[in-house]
C-alpha cells in the first residue's frame, strides 16, 4: 500500500477559494509546523495562489476546481 501524500494538491493545481469561490492556481505549497499542545496534526499543508495575495492558505479553504469552474461550491456545472 502506498502512503497517503500529505498534501492535496500539487503545484499547478486549480482551486477555488472557499471565501469567494474565485478560481486560481497553486504556485508554492508547503507545509506548516504546529504546536503540540493544539488539537492539529504536527504538521499542516499550507498553499499560496496566483493571486497576489502575499499570504497562504490552509487546505480546509480551497476546493479543487477547474480553470473554466465558475460555479459555486457544491453545485454541478452544466
Amino acid at each position: 500500500m502506498r502512503p497517503r501524500p500529505t498534501s492535496q494538491f500539487v503545484i499547478g493545481s486549480f482551486v477555488r477559494l472557499v471565501a469567494n469561490g474565485q478560481v486560481h492556481r497553486v504556485v508554492w505549497r508547503g507545509k506548516l509546523a504546529m504546536p503540540k499542545y493544539s488539537d492539529w496534526p504536527g504538521e499542516i499543508a499550507v498553499y499560496r495562489l496566483d493571486n497576489d495575495y502575499w499570504d497562504c492558505y490552509y487546505e480546509y479553504q480551497l476546493y479543487p476546481a477547474q480553470p473554466w469552474d465558475s460555479s459555486a461550491p457544491g453545485q454541478q456545472h452544466s
